[in-house]
């Protein structure tokens, strides 16, 4: 396989900046593509190297839309997607030119069909038009 190499690392963990910030800077020495950030930890790496910083936070490299929401069931992801407040914040801030990445945590077959959706290519209907999506999935017999 030859190509570039894409990753991210989770760095929400940890109970204060330091620690979180020790997993920042081992992202940036395993020459991870992005990094995913709690809001206000997106000024504080900014600095630290050249990488995409993601998080809720329309000030970051890429806006994450899940958390908190329909992707992590926080919210209850509604039967008809056209309702989907995760696919309407995608749009909005797609519309506005911001990259995006939808999040969803797939617990139930309603949760597989948020992320096909999330994933479909821009500009079809239901389309959520993130630039990228991650998918958690813990029960592989969903």
């Amino acid at each position: 396989m030859t190509g570039k190499r894409f990753f991210w690392v989770d760095c929400r963990e940890g109970e204060n900046w330091d620690k979180r910030k020790s997993i920042v800077t081992t992202a940036l020495e395993s020459g991870a593509s992005g990094i995913v950030l709690l809001p206000g930890d997106v000024e504080k790496a900014r600095g630290l190297g050249n990488i995409d910083l993601v998080s809720t936070s329309e000030d970051s490299d890429v806006v994450l839309v899940g958390p908190g929401g329909e992707g992590d069931g926080t919210i209850k992801a509604p039967k008809n997607l056209n309702d989907s407040r995760d696919l309407k914040k995608l749009r909005e801030l797609h519309n506005k030119g911001l990259k995006t990445c939808g999040y969803v945590e797939i617990r139930s077959k309603d949760d597989e069909t948020l992320a096909w959706t999330e994933a479909l290519k821009k500009g079809t209907p239901l389309s959520g038009n993130a630039d990228y999506i991650i998918v958690i999935g813990k029960d592989w017999e969903v």
